[in-house]
Parts: structure tokens; C-alpha cells; sequence
């Protein structure tokens, strides 16, 4: 008979599976976009990006504690902005209507400034977010930032904070390596060749957050989850001795301290 411990266990591993292979999320989590507005897009083209921010937050549940979504605006100052915080919109038909409302102010790619701002402004209380659970950045980008070296060093702030950032490109001018640069993982990076693609990818993008989504929570150093060692003891789920092989307790794919 298989041992209690390892038959939950596996339990865990199969809810947090099932979890990041459908795309409509049920965790908490921020999520961000990071949305670049400037006129090389065009307004044709900007009509696309805001139907795929409305059809992308469909994939999640909205609400008090479930996933929770905040928008930024970049091209030129003084259009660096935050459009809404994350709790303004907590229903999934609010915070659509919001996205196809989401204003387009053209001009240059001030993409420095618009990671900076998340870090400083939108994944703050101030601003909605909530301190227990995953930060979740969505850059969305044309074209090679005006300031590359700003942008690399505000992509890796804003990463050292805690957020995870994924990174899509559109067109054949957009900077691979700054891509690379801006995304947390190369796997969190997502090309196509033109706005009318980005419907292409929404189940991969969301179904990579909810991955994320389900692995922050596994491991969170600042939650109640435990994993249960091989050797005798309980071990926060960010220390060194909880790696591969070990036991999560779990209720409901969740786990729980002991």
C-alpha cells in the first residue's frame, strides 16, 4: 500500500499540475500589463492589443480573492501611467469593458520608465496590490525601447522586487536580447510577427502565468507552506533543504502547515 504521506503528496503535485495546464486560473495573484502605446503601433493596430488584453484577463477569475489585474501605459513623457490599480475592477466583465477602454496616447518607447513605475508605484498598496501573493508582470512591446541600457537595469530591479515578468513582442523590429533581458526566463518570452497574432498565444501566455502562479505558491518563503524532509523535520518552503524530493502536505492542492 502506498505510504499516507507520498499518497498526498502526489495529490499535491497533480492539483498543482491540473491547475497551470488550464487557463482559466483560480489562485490569487497581481497581474500586471505593462503596455507599450507608443505611435509606431498605430491605431488599428492598438484596437488588437486591446482586444487581446480584455480576451487574456478571460482566462482568469476576478474577484476579492482570486486574481486581481492592474494596466500601465507607456510611450513619451508625460504618458507613463497607470491606468487603474488592482482593485478597481474586481469582476471579469468590469475589467474587460476598463481594457477595451484603454487609452492610446502615441509618441516614443519609454519602456525604462514604465518598468520603474511598476516597481515603485503599481505593485505597491498605494496602488491595490496585496503583499501575499504572486506579482506578475505582462510587457507588451513593438519595437526596441529608446533607452536600452535604463530598460535592462529596470527590468532586473524590478525582478529583484519579486516580480515575475514575462515579455511579448510584436513585429520584426522588436530586440530579441532585450526581450530576454526584460523577461524573468527565456521561456517567458512570446514573439509574433504582427498585432493580429497576439490571439495566437493567448493560452500559452496564460497558461505560463498560471504555472508561475501555481509554483510561487508552492514556494512561498513568506506563506504557511511547508515541505516535509526526508529527513526528520518541517522545512520553510524557500530554504535549501526543500528541493526536489520532498513532501508537501496538502487540503485541496494547497498546502498547509503542520
Amino acid at each position: 500500500m502506498m505510504p499516507f504521506y507520498l499518497s498526498v503528496a502526489l495529490s499535491c503535485l497533480l492539483a498543482v499540475y491540473v491547475n497551470a495546464e488550464t487557463t482559466n486560473c483560480v489562485k490569487q495573484a497581481d497581474i500586471l500589463f505593462i503596455v507599450d502605446a507608443s505611435g509606431s503601433i498605430g491605431d488599428e493596430n492598438f484596437e488588437k492589443v486591446r482586444n487581446f488584453l480584455a480576451d487574456f484577463s478571460r482566462q482568469y477569475q476576478v474577484g476579492n480573492n482570486l486574481t486581481h489585474f492592474s494596466e500601465i501605459i507607456f510611450s513619451s513623457p508625460p504618458n507613463i501611467n497607470i491606468v487603474f490599480g488592482f482593485n478597481k475592477y474586481l469582476t471579469n466583465t468590469e475589467l474587460s469593458e476598463a481594457l477595451l477602454r484603454t487609452p492610446y496616447p502615441s509618441g516614443e518607447t519609454y519602456t525604462a520608465q514604465a518598468l520603474n513605475l511598476a516597481r515603485t508605484s503599481a505593485f505597491t498598496s498605494a496602488n491595490g496590490a496585496r503583499t501575499d501573493v504572486p506579482k506578475i508582470a505582462v510587457v507588451l512591446t513593438d519595437g526596441k525601447s529608446t533607452y536600452p541600457n535604463d530598460t535592462s537595469r529596470e527590468a532586473e530591479d524590478l525582478k529583484k522586487s519579486g516580480a515575475v515578468v514575462l515579455a511579448i513582442g510584436v513585429s520584426q523590429r522588436i530586440s530579441p536580447e532585450e526581450l530576454d533581458t526584460i523577461a524573468t526566463l527565456p521561456s517567458y518570452v512570446f514573439h509574433v510577427d504582427d498585432f493580429a497574432g497576439l490571439q495566437s498565444i493567448i493560452n500559452n501566455v496564460s497558461k505560463t502565468v498560471c504555472t508561475v502562479v501555481a509554483q510561487k505558491a508552492e514556494s512561498s518563503c513568506v506563506s504557511l507552506y511547508r515541505c516535509l524532509g526526508r529527513r526528520d523535520g518541517d522545512y520553510p518552503a524557500c530554504s535549501p533543504e526543500c528541493q526536489e524530493g520532498y513532501y508537501y502536505s496538502c487540503v485541496n492542492g494547497y498546502a498547509y502547515q503542520r
